[in-house]
């Protein structure tokens, strides 16, 4: 991840007096955490085209999410059952190389399909943690490209998912609204009459830009015509790695920041 991290440094170098003034505005609000890294407030500025004003607003909805939802961002302990079972159940997978277009690509995709351990809140929390690593590891700079794989996806999963909308509406509220990344498509490999199952189910929920920016591959050729092979794990036709080696580079990121992410006022204010 070398490459975000030099784009990361150039970034907080040339916004330094403009991240000093976001600091000394967060510093004024109570129920905002104190400890944001400035690679996660270069995220909030960059994704509101370096607005200052917007980029405050941004993090305050953003915080009020949080506020409402806390279990989603609290008790991030990395040495609890509940975690050790989503991170063997899905894969949540930064790719360390950029595109040409200097681009992240985020691949999620269930590594273990036994339904019994998909506990569907224990996993978003999961996600949503890997995202606030992500943030201050390999920030974002330019645009997000998200890969869904509905490999394994069977229908006990798909009722799995009905009998928990609630839960899965909070994820899609957050990532349409909140997400920290301003994100470029959002493409589905190994398709299957489940995954439409599951797109009819929650596309009324979603934004029509947020319907758009969804891609179905039925090969990774047509993948390819998006995305940078040289960028992709071997098992979607790539050339750069697996994504089991991507896996193991993102836990140990996790654990890297464990201290940061483990703080609930980090993420959450309740006084």
């Amino acid at each position: 991840m070398n490459e975000s991290k030099e784009s990361l440094q150039k970034a907080i170098e040339e916004s330094s007096e403009v991240l000093d003034k976001f600091e000394e505005w967060i510093a004024t609000k109570k129920h905002i955490p104190k400890n944001i890294p400035r690679s996660v407030l270069i995220r909030y500025y960059h994704t509101k085209q370096n607005d200052l004003e917007e980029a405050k607003k941004f993090l305050e909805e953003n915080v009020k999410f949080r506020l409402k939802h806390p279990f989603y961002f609290t008790d991030r302990r990395l040495d609890t059952e509940e975690f050790r079972r989503s991170i063997k159940l899905f894969q949540l997978i930064e790719c360390p190389k950029l595109t040409k277009e200097k681009n992240h690509i985020t691949i999620f995709r269930i590594k273990n399909p036994d339904v019994n351990n998909f506990v569907i809140k224990e996993i978003i929390k999961t996600f949503f943690m890997v995202q606030d690593m992500c943030a201050v590891e390999a920030p974002k700079i330019n645009q997000n490209i998200f890969i869904y794989d509905a490999k394994g996806a069977t229908v006990k999963h798909f009722m799995k998912l009905v009998t928990n909308l609630s839960t899965i509406l909070h994820f899609l509220y957050y990532e349409e609204n909140y997400i920290h990344v301003d994100i470029l498509n959002n493409h589905f490999v190994n398709c299957s009459p489940i995954l439409n199952k599951v797109i009819n189910l929650v596309s009324p929920f979603l934004k029509k830009e947020s319907v758009d920016s969804m891609v179905f591959h039925s090969s990774f050729n047509t993948l390819h015509e998006y995305v940078d092979k040289e960028c992709l794990p071997i098992e979607y036709g790539g050339n750069f790695g697996t994504l089991d080696e991507f896996h193991e580079i993102n836990l140990k990121q996790l654990f890297k920041h464990r201290d940061y992410l483990g703080k609930k006022e980090n993420f959450v204010l309740t006084n």
